[in-house]
Order: C-alpha cells, then structure tokens, then sequence
C-alpha cells in the first residue's frame, strides 16, 4: 500500500487521497482489501488511467486482473486489481474523482474521518472536511417508501403464483424485490446513512437480531452450505465460460482463474 501511494502521489496532478471502505471508516478486518480515493486534475485524469497499468507493473510485473467498474463516468473511475506481491495475491481498488467533482459535491467528504487521509496538497481534504456544516443523513423520501411499500405487496401477491407453481428462479426474482423494499424501510428505521450497498448496510447499520430476522431472504444461509454452493458455482461457470470461449473464438483468462482457485485453496 505505501509503495503505491508513493508512486501515485508522484505522477502529474494527483492532489490527494484517502482510505475509503472499511480501512477508512475503521472497520477492517485482516481479511479487507483497499479502497483508496485519489483525486486528480481534470487535466490529468485521464491521462493518468491510462497509465495505471504501468505504475502498477512497478509493484508487481505480476498482474492477474486489471478490472474497470460497471460505474466509471467522466469524473470517476475504479479499477479493482488482482496483483500477485510477495506470493500473495491481492485485490486493490484503485479509485480516481476529478477536482472538479469533489469541488461540486465536497459533502463526498462528510464521512471521511481525518485519519483516513493519506496524503494532500496544501491540506485540501482537511480545509474542506473541517468546513463542512454538519448534515442529518439523508432519509428516503416519503415517495420512496410509499413505493417501496407497494412494491413489496406487490412482489408478495405475484410471488404466491410462483410457489404454487415451483417456479424456482422466479421466486429467487421475486424475493430480491421483496428484499429490496425491506432495505429502503430499514434506511428509513435506520434514520438514513450509507445504504447505497445493501450488504455492508446490513452489516454496519444492523444489530444482531436484525442481521438473523434479514436472513428470510436468503433461506437460512449455512454457510458450510454456502461454502460447498460456492465451489460448485465456480467448477460450473468455468465449464460453461470455456464452452463459450471456444464457440467464440476468444481466450479463456486460464491464469486468473488459476491464481483465484489458488487463493480460494488456501484460505478456505
């Protein structure tokens, strides 16, 4: 992590960074990866994703995954890397927002606590954090849950039809929209918050008995269950991806899988 935060820091019009994720909120555990933020001059930001894969590559030659994210846009972007270091392979999300972006909306800053930064020009992130006028979290809107109520009877009712018919998938679709709606309740209990990822919301956000009533959903999770689900899971994608691989002409990542398989051999 220091050695990149050294090399990032260095390159043209990176201003800033700090821990985002459970490093920054303080949560992490042994097993969390990195979520570091960058911000970047509008100038620079694209020219510097353009040379990730080479600052990274002085890290590590080995790099196993190099993975843009579903959200990048024209003021964001995060690339989440497989990179082998020191015999251990290891996920890091790298994350870049423009100036200006930050400059637009400076209450992306509101959580961050002053320890997670890592580095700034001219105590950018502090000036702007210690400026902040502090904000009630902001709570779904009347709209929001009325909508979310009547989704989720709506779900119920359609969902009566699937189990009478057996209709598996159907009702795993209709029981992630009743999960859904339950979600925007909860936010709504909650008195608002970090929600945007349901799964570290029920973690974070949740006590003990509401984490074990949420698991409605999910029919019960064992995890021993899981754990075999999960490996099944991955010997039939890899059978499938290699069949559509072969139909289409296109190389199999043989070496991704190999070093996740490797991972999961040795943690789990």
């Amino acid at each position: 992590m220091d050695e990149s935060v050294a090399l990032l820091e260095a390159q043209p019009g990176v201003l800033a960074a700090w821990h985002d994720g459970s490093v920054g909120d303080g949560t992490d555990d042994e097993y969390s990866d990195v979520d570091p933020v960058f911000i970047i001059e509008d100038a620079h930001f694209r020219e510097l994703e353009k040379n990730l894969p080479d600052i990274f590559a002085r890290i590590s030659p080995d790099i196993v995954l190099f993975w843009p994210e579903r959200v990048n846009n024209e003021y964001f972007y995060n690339y989440a890397i497989f990179i082998k270091y020191e015999g251990e392979l290891i996920q890091y999300d790298f994350n870049a927002l423009t100036l200006s972006a930050l400059e637009n909306n400076p209450y992306r800053l509101a959580k961050i606590p002053l320890r997670a930064i890592l580095f700034e020009k001219d105590g950018m992130l502090t000036k702007i954090i210690n400026g902040l006028e502090k904000k009630p979290d902001a709570v779904p809107s009347r709209e929001t849950v009325a909508r979310a109520i009547e989704t989720f009877w709506l779900y119920a009712y359609i969902n009566v039809k699937y189990l009478r018919r057996r209709a598996v998938y159907k009702i795993a679709y209709a029981l992630e929209e009743l999960r859904t709606a339950h979600l925007v309740v909860m936010n709504g209990l909650a008195g608002g918050g970090k929600w945007n990822w349901w799964a570290g919301a029920l973690t974070k956000n949740t006590d003990a008995a509401q984490k074990e009533e949420m698991l409605v959903y999910f029919g019960g999770c064992d995890i021993e269950r899981m754990k075999a689900d999960f490996y099944a899971s991955c010997d039939l994608f890899s059978r499938d991806a290699r069949r559509l691989c072969t139909q289409s002409g296109a190389d199999y990542p043989e070496k991704l899988e190999r070093e996740v398989r490797g991972h999961m051999a040795k943690y789990l």
